[in-house]
């Protein structure tokens, strides 16, 4: 829908941080990027509000036909960085949805060397705040990183699309026609921001210059948010999935109810449980018949299908069997499972595991019988 020009809402003061203060200037987070044919494009660093990686936000066409598996990034400091792989919200139906079937648009975690605490800009206003900042007629800037010295120039609204994608796409160009000789080829990636009282905040992402008109159209932020909410969860299930393959599902120790012996420590046998090869020496506490386990898993992510306890060699005595029980957090009834073989070296390859078959962050208490006596295990692994 075309807007009257008398009522253009106006998006000038682009308030890029490279005028400001080191303090003030980790708000705005554009860079450039070097593509893995050589070529320079811009893009936008934030940090997830999960866990503590860095992201790239880009136009998926920027790298079409390339195997962008790592690309290369400068922030405004002049400091570089790694990313990768790029991935396209053209992949993953919930983050298509997000930007009403908007496909240029891609993500790449940020690979070495930064954390949030590098990168603390995040990904703009709230959908409910969109509405109330165009009709407060905003002044913002594009910042071009392209440019000899990044350089800022004001736009202004000139349409907004008011089909399926709900306004997510919106069209600018320069407030001062001269500056409409900075709309041009290499401007995709480049952020319209939007001052706020905490300082700079991305407002929309170009897409695509039209050179002949001096118009760029360009995808919200709102929709840029909500379309990495559903890459970076796709993301970290399948990180956690690689990290489980290789090294089984990780868990802490919540609880043991074991004699400690002279030459054992509980961080020490804690420890050695999670790595193959150790020993562990346990001892039932006085009064018991058993020494007990209690771990907990850490990830929402799981799917535990098995457990299992193993002795390596010259680990004695060896323990022969434990009782398995789980439940899902504490305070909960412990349900019993059954009693489960501790694997010997000989018996690895073919004693079954004891099957979980459980799903989220799990407890679960290994009951260990001693014979009151000592008995000694090496690892305790979740698959």
């Amino acid at each position: 829908m075309k807007l009257n020009p008398r009522t253009f809402v106006t998006l000038s003061a682009f308030c890029f941080s490279i005028l400001m203060a080191p303090v003030t200037i980790a708000i705005a987070a554009p860079v450039k990027i070097t593509t893995p044919t050589g070529e320079l494009a811009q893009g936008w660093l934030f940090g997830a509000r999960h866990g503590s990686r860095c992201w790239l936000a880009v136009p998926s066409h920027v790298f079409r036909g390339m195997n962008a598996i790592s690309i290369l990034f400068t922030d405004r400091r002049g400091i570089s960085g790694d990313a990768g792989p790029v991935l396209p919200v053209s992949a993953n139906s919930d983050a298509l949805a997000a930007t009403g079937g908007e496909t240029d648009l891609a993500f790449a975690p940020v690979s070495t060397g930064w954390s949030t605490s590098s990168c603390v800009s995040g990904l703009g206003l709230n959908t409910f705040s969109y509405a109330a900042v165009l009709q407060s007629a905003p002044t913002l800037k594009i910042t071009d990183m392209l440019a000899a010295s990044a350089r800022l120039f004001d736009v202004e609204v000139t349409h907004v699309t008011l089909d399926r994608t709900s306004g997510r796409l919106i069209g600018v160009w320069p407030v001062d026609p001269v500056k409409g000789q900075y709309m041009k080829a290499g401007l995709s990636g480049a952020v319209a921001t939007v001052r706020r009282s905490t300082g700079a905040q991305p407002f929309a992402m170009v897409l695509a210059v039209d050179t002949r008109r001096s118009i760029v159209r360009a995808l919200r932020f709102d929709a840029i948010r909500n379309a990495f909410s559903s890459i970076e969860r796709s993301w970290r299930q399948n990180e956690h999935v690689a990290r489980v393959a290789a090294h089984g599902i990780d868990y802490e120790i919540a609880h043991i109810k074991v004699l400690m012996l002279p030459d054992e420590q509980r961080d020490a046998g804690s420890a050695v449980v999670k790595q193959p090869g150790g020993c562990w020496r346990l001892a039932a506490p006085g009064g018991s018949q058993t020494a007990d386990i209690t771990i907990e898993t850490t990830s929402d992510f799981e799917r535990i299908m098995e457990l299992r306890v193993t002795t390596a060699p010259g680990c004695e005595p060896s323990a022969d069997i434990f009782y398995l029980e789980e439940r899902p957090t504490d305070g909960d009834q412990w349900t019993y499972i059954g009693p489960c073989r501790v694997r010997t070296p000989m018996e690895q390859d073919d004693l079954p595991a004891c099957t979980i078959n459980r799903s989220g962050k799990r407890q679960f208490r290994l009951r260990i019988p001693t014979g009151g006596g000592v008995v000694a295990i090496s690892q305790i692994e979740i698959r």
